[in-house]
């Protein structure tokens, strides 16, 4: 235990923690300005984060105009270390809830924002303010003397620990995913991934990317470099006392984040700043004083406290990155979250998955630009009826007024994507096999979405609405998720069909039923993320 606290209660680093202060107020700003807390249908809402602290109920518009306000008067004070520790604290925590509360509306989260709030939550108890402060302008304009050193490498540390375990938590998933293998990035894995991330989404590919899917050495040697990238920040972690090597492989933070955005579009430019972090600014300006004179024994209740903080941070970050199941859409504490970022394995010759496609009476064009929303293109997994007519009726809102005239019938269609496979030119191919839900002219929704699962009688299949089937009703499954449908051996008993073995890995059910394939449900995917 006491090479854990040498490591992190280390002497020196005023002028670091100064510097990784005004660095996270940085990036708090940025990231305020692009916050979306317009909210959404109270439907929608599934509170994440410190919204949890609130209940089930939407907050009042005035509170999140309020947490507004204060959350961008503290970061400003924090930045410019004005009550630093205090402005510290109340910037974290109303920054936060604006962006729990923007996750709160989408099923799960994106990860463009977590990095920024790992990094202000491992400086929450900094003495960040004792250099480059207007607390430090106003001490000495009112002649009191200089504060005693503080013990700073521990948030030093701390910021530099959630920050690089974003990059090396993916790369670790994506590695796990490969059966600690290099099949990740030495096959047709990152082509795939670009096809899914473009094409899918209807939106155009960068020039980086589409330079890199036209040959199979540009992808496989991008992929290896990204999981090279990616591990190298946590690197830095090991080697505090090489600060020129330490800042070389914290570099890659910035690097990775940039090529992040050059291959994928994903532009993650606020987290810059936190590369701050891996700097030795004491060593870069000479701060000897800093190193030379020894700080102030701490007190040893304020060493445990700490030391349990940064403990229990650690533990935890770890534990949410890592855990198998993945255990952050569970416990819902946002900012921790785990990282996959693209970890999936996407290699198989040809490549096809399930996705979900919104479909009416309405222009082509209109219909893209509903279908490229993050909402619509993951709705084919909610299992949830309720949900899924709000989805719908929301859909249909949108379409009606980007159509400018009423729509009658929409529904969501499951669909099999399948890529092209190399030398052909990287396309992806698309074929509905099901309906999940509809909504006819007259408001009426339907949807036949059900279970899998195992008793004692063996493996079943529920489907909803199962006591509406007429006799004759026909059961289909899709192997290894591809577009041919196959009838499935077995017998209803009650609300229940039981069946025996079925061809492939995983797959997805239906039923045939009025001349109209509706789908039930899919078998879960069995692996790491």
């Amino acid at each position: 235990m006491s090479r854990w606290s040498r490591y992190w209660f280390g002497e020196g680093g005023q002028l670091g923690a100064a510097v990784i202060r005004i660095a996270i107020a940085t990036s708090v700003l940025w990231t305020l300005a692009g916050l979306h807390v317009d909210g959404g249908p109270p439907s929608a809402y599934d509170p994440d984060g410190l919204m949890m602290l609130l209940g089930a109920s939407m907050p009042p518009p005035w509170l999140i105009d309020a947490l507004l306000a204060v959350a961008f008067a503290s970061t400003a004070a924090m930045l410019l270390g004005l009550l630093s520790r205090a402005s510290t604290a109340i910037s974290l925590f109303s920054a936060l809830a604006l962006a729990s509360y923007e996750v709160s509306f989408t099923p799960g989260w994106s990860h463009h924002n977590n990095a920024v709030f790992l990094a202000h939550l491992a400086f929450l108890f900094a003495w960040g303010g004792d250099a480059l402060s207007v607390d430090t302008w106003i001490r000495r304009w009112l002649g009191r003397p200089a504060p005693s050193l503080h013990r700073y490498q521990f948030s030093i540390r701390l910021v530099q620990f959630a920050v690089a375990l974003t990059f090396f938590n993916a790369a670790m998933i994506k590695l796990a995913q490969a059966h600690f293998t290099l099949d990740w990035a030495l096959s047709d894995n990152l082509r795939n991934h670009l096809l899914v991330h473009y094409d899918l989404s209807g939106n155009p590919r960068t020039t980086v990317a589409n330079w890199l899917m036209q040959s199979p050495w540009r992808y496989q040697t991008a992929a290896l470099l990204n999981l090279i990238s990616q591990s190298l920040p946590f690197v830095a972690l090991l080697v505090q006392r090489r600060p020129w090597l330490r800042f070389a492989c914290g570099a890659f933070f910035a690097i990775e984040t940039l090529a992040f955005g050059l291959v994928m579009n994903l532009w993650n430019l606020h987290w810059l700043p936190l590369t701050a972090a891996f700097v030795d600014w004491d060593r870069l300006f000479g701060r000897a004083a800093s190193r030379s004179i020894r700080a102030e024994p701490m007190p040893c209740r304020q060493r445990r406290l700490l030391a349990v903080f940064v403990t229990a941070f650690v533990v935890y970050d770890l534990a949410v990155a890592f855990a198998y199941p993945r255990i952050d859409t569970v416990l819902k504490t946002y900012p921790f979250s785990a990282f996959p970022m693209f970890s999936r394995i996407r290699a198989e010759r040809p490549y096809q998955f399930l996705g979900g496609r919104i479909a009416a009476d309405a222009p082509a064009e209109v219909l893209a630009r509903i279908n490229r929303q993050r909402a619509y293109r993951f709705l084919h997994r909610t299992r949830d009826r309720d949900r899924l007519r709000a989805r719908l009726d929301v859909a249909s809102r949108q379409i009606s007024r980007y159509a400018g005239q009423n729509i009658g019938r929409i529904g969501l269609h499951l669909v099999v994507f399948r890529a092209t496979s190399p030398p052909e030119p990287a396309a992806l191919d698309e074929q509905p096999i099901a309906l999940i839900a509809e909504t006819s002219a007259d408001g009426e929704f339907r949807s036949f979405v059900g279970a899998t699962g195992r008793d004692r009688q063996g493996r079943y299949l529920q489907p909803g609405e199962s006591s509406a089937l007429p006799a004759g009703t026909r059961v289909l499954y899709f192997p290894d998720d591809g577009p041919t449908a196959l009838e499935l051996d077995g017998e209803w008993r009650g609300s229940r069909f039981y069946y025996g073995d079925v061809r492939g890995r995983t797959q997805a059910f239906a039923i045939e039923t009025g001349g109209a394939r509706w789908f039930v449900a899919r078998e879960p995917h069995r692996g790491w993320w």
